[in-house]
């Protein structure tokens, strides 16, 4: 089989009242998947729907039926796998910094489909099932992703492009090692804890595995959270960043955030730019040199 440019996961569990976030999610990256077989994009990344719920997950069998046989069928692969319900932590409920039984749960589901992608990509996206790949994700992925190797061509932890436990990109070389570092410490934090912690090198343990690869913060959102109603959390989830809004501390962690203190000149963080990279970018402003149409990209080092 060959390997693609990226995977992106989605564990997906049935919601009360088939409440249907998935259909929107997967609509929407129809939408930006191209089926012009001379576009570079085609067949490039493929999408992983996890549903631990086999057979009760009715938003899950209808996309399932309608994606497969379709022209976007290239790009998606169904799985149904039983995780376990059932384990000897001990954990108090009812602390959102201490993973209790149903996120205990979460936290085996995203290692299955972790272990369903290995091998499958040179890159993995971690994604929620409640999200919205924003105008031109895909796009902005590819440049992000490129302009990192150019950044660190000695190789990077992971990219935070989303928050939660969205939008964490990884080198499908670790996509194995992580599922690992997730199982083993389950009961110590949650998801979407572990996967910051484990990018940033923040315990020996993920020092030794990454050898002073270090993690990026890319400077703006690119997926919109839709849902309300949580697999994790048990209060309703409001008042988060939109599209191309910026990521930044207290949104993410402060350890994997871009930092407007030191890279204000940049889409990325940490902002070492290689003598090689191209001055101007294209995702900071437009800025009007008087009436008329003609727009200068540029950013502050520009000026």
């Amino acid at each position: 089989v060959e390997m693609r440019w990226l995977t992106i996961g989605i564990p997906t569990v049935p919601r009360p009242g088939d409440l249907d976030y998935l259909s929107q999610t997967i609509n929407a990256f129809k939408r930006q998947l191209p089926v012009d077989k001379t576009d570079p994009f085609y067949g490039k990344v493929v999408i992983v729907v996890l549903n631990n719920k086999p057979g009760a997950h009715k938003v899950f069998s209808q996309e399932k039926a309608q994606t497969e046989g379709s022209e976007h069928a290239i790009y998606f692969k169904f799985v149904e796998a039983s995780v376990q319900q059932i384990d000897s932590s001990a954990n108090r409920e009812g602390d959102p910094n201490v993973p209790g039984a149903k996120v205990r749960i979460q936290t085996r589901a995203v290692i299955s489909l972790m272990r369903h992608s290995v091998g499958l990509s040179s890159h993995f996206l971690f994604m929620e099932d409640d999200f919205l790949p924003c105008p031109h994700s895909l796009r902005s992925l590819h440049y992000l992703i490129a302009k990192s190797h150019a950044y660190f061509p000695g190789g990077w932890s992971g990219i935070r492009v989303s928050y939660g436990l969205c939008g964490i990109v990884l080198n499908g070389r670790d996509v194995e090692q992580v599922a690992d570092y997730l199982e083993q410490h389950q009961s110590r934090r949650p998801p979407d804890h572990l996967l910051p912690e484990w990018i940033a090198a923040e315990t020996q343990q993920a020092q030794v595995y990454l050898q002073g690869r270090r993690n990026i913060g890319y400077r703006f959102n690119i997926f919109e959270h839709i849902g309300s109603t949580s697999t994790l959390r048990a209060a309703k989830q409001v008042g988060w960043p939109g599209c191309y809004e910026e990521l930044v501390y207290p949104t993410v962690f402060e350890g994997e955030a871009w930092k407007p203190s030191k890279c204000a000149g940049d889409d990325m963080w940490p902002c070492e730019r290689p003598a090689t990279w191209p001055k101007h970018w294209t995702l900071w402003h437009a800025q009007h040199k008087g009436p008329g149409p003609d727009v200068k990209w540029m950013g502050p080092r520009d000026k």
